[in-house]
């Protein structure tokens, strides 16, 4: 694919309730057509609390993973993603 990259808005994510983020991998996948930057290395971070572990895993054209290695008990957390990069 050729064309130039877009740096994506932050992605936020909000837990309703503790816990709402679970232990798994948590993956991010385009649709057919566009492609991640794979030479970036994006931003996780984790505000409202310390009990929610969430770590960069892996990024390739089609899909970003995060490992969640640990989920929050007593207080909603926010994930926030940024600093990816697409193009068409």
């Amino acid at each position: 694919m050729d064309g130039t990259w877009t740096e994506l808005s932050s992605i936020v994510i909000h837990e309703g309730m503790p816990a709402d983020i679970i232990l798994q991998d948590f993956i991010l996948a385009l649709p057919q057509g566009f492609e991640f930057d794979a030479s970036s290395t994006p931003s996780v971070v984790v505000s409202g609390g310390t009990e929610l572990l969430v770590h960069f895993g892996s990024i390739s054209d089609s899909r970003l993973v995060l490992n969640v290695t640990q989920q929050s008990s007593s207080v909603p957390h926010t994930l926030t993603i940024s600093g990816l990069k697409i193009r068409p």
